[in-house]
């Protein structure tokens, strides 16, 4: 039985039928939860939640696909399930956001956040910005959303005013990886600012 059979019974709610759906797409689901693993573990998503809304998208895919929609079934559920995964990281993300806003952001001055330790420039005196708190808040998000996981812990220990010897000793990393981290974080934060037009 193909894929189009089975969708047509499962919307008939012939239960057989979405139990083979659900056992023949299990893989994809996978496969999506994978591609985001790093992320999920970073903002530590429990998988199992993770996989039970990815089964709601499949689950809606399966009732509200169309066979006239020149698409094929599984591009259809993929985006679904990626949009519920999504869902979750940008949820998850918003609370950790608030947070790191509460416990780090908040302790400097707009400035420093972007050019602490002249993280962007050789220049002795910081540049200098100005923005709304809408704004602020919008790049932070931007620089937390680019930063990996390691290069985010790297950021934070910048703004603390520690040496990126320290930071290495701290990190259990060499110096050249940690010199390598602050190198990746100047072109991202250079690009997060050139998307915003602050820089």
């Amino acid at each position: 039985m193909n894929d189009y059979e089975l969708i047509y019974l499962a919307q008939e709610q012939n239960e057989a039928a979405q139990e083979c759906l659900y056992q023949k797409y299990d893989r994809l689901i996978n496969i999506l939860i994978s591609k985001k693993y790093r992320r999920l573990k970073y903002l530590s998503i429990d998988l199992q939640e993770t996989y039970n809304e990815c089964l709601n998208g499949l689950n809606d895919a399966i009732f509200n696909y169309n066979p006239d929609c020149n698409t094929t079934f599984v591009t259809f559920a993929s985006v679904i399930i990626e949009k519920r995964i999504n869902y979750l990281i940008r949820k998850r993300n918003t609370d950790k956001e608030k947070n790191f806003n509460k416990s780090l952001v908040l302790d400097f001055e707009y400035n420093d956040i972007i050019f602490k330790k002249n993280i962007l420039d050789n220049k002795k005196e910081p540049l200098s910005i100005c923005l709304s708190k809408e704004k602020y808040i919008e790049l932070i998000n931007e620089i937390v959303d680019k930063l990996s996981p390691f290069e985010y812990e790297v950021y934070k220990l910048i703004l603390q005013d520690l040496k990126y010897q320290d930071i290495a000793k701290k990190m259990n990393k060499t110096p050249k990886q940690i010199d390598n981290a602050i190198q990746r974080i100047k072109n991202k934060l250079k690009t997060v600012l050139k998307s915003m037009k602050i820089a």
